[in-house]
Parts: structure tokens; sequence; C-alpha cells
């Protein structure tokens, strides 16, 4: 099982009770963490394809958001005709 990890403080084998343990968990396993893959690939592009990249996707949120609102509209307009053809 082990020696009890306050006798090894005790003993002088670990710098704290938590050093050893915190270690194991600051270690990034492949497959684990933040995929930092976006943000090299945008580092690795000129300020200027940077901003490119930008208003490429400042227009790709403003097209979603549109089609978003008119898929809520034309939802609000269907719910209110069957909602009227229920009521006759």
């Amino acid at each position: 099982m082990g020696v009890p990890r306050y006798t090894r403080f005790m003993a002088g084998q670990e710098i704290s009770p938590k050093v050893e343990s915190g270690d194991r968990g600051i270690e990034q396993r492949p497959g684990t963490g933040v995929d930092r893959t976006l943000i090299h690939n945008m580092l690795m592009l000129t300020p200027a394809e940077r901003v490119q990249v930008l208003v490429a996707s400042a227009r790709n949120l403003a097209t979603l958001l549109a089609t978003i609102d008119r898929m809520r509209e034309r939802a609000i307009s269907f719910s209110s005709r069957i909602g009227s053809w229920m009521m006759t």
C-alpha cells in the first residue's frame, strides 16, 4: 500500500504534502487539456492575414445569426397558424 504521505513529509522525503500529487495533476497527456493548434495556426499568419480571417469569421457569424432569426420568425409564424387552425 505504501507509506502514508504525512509520514514521508515528516521524514523529509517530500517538500510538501501536495507537491507530489500536484505535479501529477499538471502533466498533460495527449488528447487531454487545451487544443492549441488553432492558436498556433493563427500565430503563424501575418497580421494582415489574421485581419482577413477575422473579417471572414465576422461575416460567417452575421450570416448564422440572420439565419437563426429567419428560422425563429418562421417557427413563430408556423405555430401561430397552427394555433389558429386548432381553435377553429
